[in-house]
């Protein structure tokens, strides 16, 4: 069972080495996002962020008093890919992570959500064209999170010594148990006014930052940082994109983009490595959601 749990837990925290948006672009996260608005400087795009607040601190009083909870439609993916060739033996490998469902987060701090959780590991290898393995475990989830706790309900499919072994369980165990990564992280505060400037450097690291394109316009912020290096031996580029979308006429946080892409390609000798990662997740502000505890006790 532990082990088990260990694997969600890798795929969760790999994700979160980065991290709904535009419903019309909500079902393909694993996209580069396109600026929106006009190019702006750093500064002045966290002045707007700052006067938005103050323009509609009054009309947005009532609607903070009233919410406990911020509910989000929630759709993310996580894909890595390598390769290497090192004299003859070449073997490739991929991983794929998908989340959909919705997460809630309260003025108190809990964390409450009811996700379905598909995770995919494949390794193929092979010496002088002869397959040695292939290999492809998965993982399906259910995790709801009320309370305190989390309700994982999972089955797993794996070939072990040879065999394909099918394994089912349900646990519980502390929300804080489980690491959802930079979505776990975000707090009830960051979903408005200013307190997106904490929300974009969950994402984004503060000196790359500074760094950063800024884009502001139709009630959102949009935020860019592109690398490319090479040299002899190594190129490699990644792009970091993040969105933040204002409900109209407030301050209060609608929808969050996030996108990350990585490349990289190592040549030294005989060796040859590359690697992708691809990273997004979309947030769509939606109606308060009804969280249905499952029994305890047919969890271990």
């Amino acid at each position: 069972m532990k082990k088990i749990i260990a694997i969600i837990l890798v795929v969760l925290c790999a994700f979160s080495l980065v991290a709904c948006g535009d419903k019309d672009n909500s079902t393909n996260v694993l996209k580069k996002l396109n600026p929106t608005g006009k190019r702006i400087d750093r500064i002045k795009a966290l002045d707007r962020i700052e006067e938005r607040e103050e323009d509609y601190s009054q009309s947005d009083k009532a609607k903070l008093e009233s919410l406990n909870v911020q509910w989000f439609n929630v759709d993310a993916k996580y894909e890595q890919s390598s390769g290497n060739d090192f004299f003859g033996i070449v073997s490739n490998s991929k991983i794929l992570f998908a989340m959909v469902g919705v997460m809630g987060y309260s003025s108190d701090g809990e964390l409450l959500m009811d996700v379905e959780i598909v995770c995919e590991e494949g390794q193929l290898e092979k010496k002088d064209d002869k397959v040695e393995t292939d290999r492809k475990n998965m993982i399906e989830a259910h995790v709801i999170a009320c309370d305190g706790v989390a309700y994982v309900d999972y089955k797993k499919i794996a070939y072990e010594e040879g065999e394909r072994k099918t394994e089912k369980a349900k646990v519980m165990m502390p929300v804080d148990a489980l690491d959802f990564g930079e979505l776990g992280q975000i707090e009830f505060e960051d979903l408005y006014g200013t307190g997106v400037y904490k929300l974009s450097r969950t994402f984004i690291d503060i000196e790359a930052e500074r760094m950063a394109d800024f884009y502001w316009g139709n009630d959102k912020v949009f935020i860019q940082i592109e690398n490319e290096g090479a040299d002899e031996d190594y190129s490699g580029e990644s792009i970091v994109q993040f969105e933040v979308g204002f409900a109209g006429q407030s301050a209060l946080v609608e929808t969050v983009r996030y996108y990350c892409e990585t490349k990289a390609d190592i040549h030294m000798d005989n060796h040859l490595s590359t690697n992708e990662t691809r990273k997004g997740f979309h947030l769509i502000q939606c109606e308060a959601q009804t969280i249905t505890v499952p029994n305890a006790s047919d969890y271990e």
